[in-house]
């Protein structure tokens, strides 16, 4: 049977308020952002066309930024009229909102920048040339990110940087809502690491390949995506890894039998 279409799911993001799951799936005609139940029921598509990158939630989930080509545009969470925040991000923005207010945190052209307010001008945080997928700190205070293969962090006022891990391949950091600890990606593989420093640890019994892991408030799951059976699927687990199970389920579509 030759494969025509298939129903991925990808890049997962739990809202603030625990009630929704945004990812990208094409199952529909081509790449698009949908939301669901942390069940996954309710299935609600938000975007039509040009497919968009890195879903990220504003503090009150009302909202879900994220990059379509160099512009960085934002949803309501019931649908309707999209919004530019950003017309010239750049490539690999991978828009965060901060967890208690409106700043964006953004990567553009290998350094993260802020935009502190709607309409503010954007400053730069970083000098790193290689720095993408910024990640806030539950209080508001500190970004995770990735430069050249390895994690770091950044304090947002004095902009005192601190290196996390010493690896090549790790990227996709998540703090825990506790801040105690970030979540990332090595070698298709989930790790930990304590936000203060010390030896990194994978995450066992993980289905992988494996990527772009995000906290349910509170901490008491967290959702991913992982390669099984040819397909990229939502996953949840447990904090330790534990009790992983599919919250998408992928349709295989062919109009050629073998």
């Amino acid at each position: 049977m030759e494969l025509l279409n298939a129903d991925n799911g990808m890049s997962p993001a739990w809202s603030p308020d625990g009630a929704r799951i945004a990812f990208l799936s094409n199952r529909k005609s081509g790449w698009d952002l949908y939301t669901m139940r942390p069940d996954g029921g309710d299935l609600q598509r938000l975007t039509h066309g040009r497919a968009p990158e890195r879903p990220a939630w504003s503090a009150d989930s009302a909202w879900i930024a994220f990059q379509r080509e160099k512009v960085i545009e934002a949803v309501p969470v019931d649908g309707g009229e999209i919004r530019v925040l950003l017309p010239e991000a750049g490539w690999g923005g991978a828009p965060a909102w901060a967890p208690r207010d409106d700043r964006l945190a953004y990567a553009q052209r290998g350094d993260l920048y802020l935009l502190p307010a709607p309409d503010a001008a954007s400053h730069r945080l970083t000098a790193g040339g290689a720095d993408r997928a910024p990640a806030w700190s539950p209080d508001g205070v500190t970004l995770a990110f990735s430069r050249s293969g390895a994690i770091w962090t950044v304090h947002v006022d004095s902009t005192r940087e601190h290196r996390l891990t010493e690896g090549s391949e790790d990227g996709e950091p998540v703090w825990s809502p506790d801040g105690a600890a970030i979540l990332f990606v090595r070698g298709g593989r989930l790790w930990s690491v304590a936000a203060s420093g010390g030896p990194p640890a994978p995450l066992a019994g993980l289905p992988e390949p494996a990527g772009s892991p995000s906290y349910a408030p509170g901490g008491g799951a967290f959702a991913f995506h992982a390669y099984q059976a040819g397909n990229w699927e939502i996953y949840v687990a447990h904090p330790d890894g534990s009790g992983a199970r599919s919250l998408t389920q992928a349709t295989w579509v062919s109009s050629r039998p073998d």
